[in-house]
This record gives C-alpha cells, structure tokens and sequence, in this order.
C-alpha cells in the first residue's frame, strides 16, 4: 500500500491491500466466469440469510470479500434473519479489518443510515 497514510487510511478502493495469499487466482476467475454468465453478485435469498459479500465476512474470508468489494459488490446490501441483520460494515468493525472498514467506506457505505430501508431483504 504505497502512499497511504501512516494511520492505515486508504485514499481509494486501489490504495486497498489485495490479500493475494487468500484471494486465489482460481476464486477470481470462477467468480468472474459466474458474473458473465448472470450470476448476481449481491444476491439475497428471498428467505433473508446474507449476500455473496456477507457470507465471505461471516466465514472471515476477508481477502475473498475484498475482492468482491473491487468488482462491485454493493456493500450497502442487507439481509436479514429473522431479527438480525447482517450488516458488512459492523461486520468488518468487529472483524478488527481495517482494511476492509476503509474499503467499504469508500465503495459507497452509506454511514447515515439506521433501519432496514426498502433495499434490505428478508422481511
């Protein structure tokens, strides 16, 4: 991360670490090759549960996530569970990932907001 901040800081979603000891090629080109052939990348079972982005935080996949991240996954997505809502921003918080707080920020989180809103699934 050359040019970044003494405090971990990103300027953009490039400035981002690639975690490449995780995020394999093979998973990328698997990914990539799903995507043209329609696969949505923010999906959300009409049950609730996660989205693609959602699963790999819940499973502490973090370099798989942040390259979903890169290739636009919508982190403003939610879904929810019966009463709990999964949420990739509380998720990296509590995760201690840094890295990918500062992606997600910059891939657009939306910081205001405090419900479930009509983009959320799952209720």
């Amino acid at each position: 991360m050359s040019g970044a901040p003494a405090d971990g800081a990103v300027e953009s979603l490039t400035d981002c670490p690639t975690y490449d000891s995780e995020a394999t090629s093979s998973f990328e080109a698997i990914v990539r090759l799903l995507l043209d052939y329609g696969a949505d990348l923010n999906h959300c079972p009409p049950l609730g549960y996660y989205t693609p982005l959602t699963k790999l935080m819940l499973l502490k996949k973090f370099g798989k996530a942040a390259f979903l991240i890169r290739i636009g996954a919508d982190v403003n997505k939610r879904c929810r569970m019966g009463d709990y809502v999964f949420d990739n921003l509380l998720l990296a918080t509590t995760s201690k990932q840094m890295a990918l707080v500062h992606m997600i920020v910059y891939a657009g989180y939306r910081l205001t907001r405090d419900k479930l809103d009509s983009g959320d699934s799952g209720w």
